[in-house]
């Protein structure tokens, strides 16, 4: 593999510690910062920026406890979103959708 080829089989975890496998703790809390798991979504997508919409789906697929958690975590991704300075908003109109 070359520096710029990804693994595709690499599961994210803290550094140092055995990979975090989220089906095995469906119904555990995931050990990320929401701010984190935006950065995973993000960094795993074609184009390095999502739509908050695929941001859900991407932390929803990912780790099974969100999708049993109350409705308030959605509020949580929004919130890192607009407070968090290592994300920004791109424009739609110039052909680029979501967050970076």
């Amino acid at each position: 593999m070359s520096a710029g080829e990804e693994d595709e089989s690499r599961e994210w975890g803290p550094p140092g510690q055995v990979p975090y496998n989220p089906q095995v703790h469906v119904t555990s809390k995931p050990p990320y910062s929401f701010s984190c798991l935006i950065f995973m979504a993000i960094e795993e997508s074609a184009g390095k920026a999502l739509p908050v919409k695929d941001i859900y789906a991407w932390i929803l697929g990912h780790f099974p406890y969100f999708q049993r958690a109350p409705t308030g975590w959605k509020n949580s991704v929004r919130h890192n979103l607009s407070l968090n300075k290592c994300f920004r908003k791109v424009d739609k109109d110039k052909g680029q959708v979501g967050v970076s």
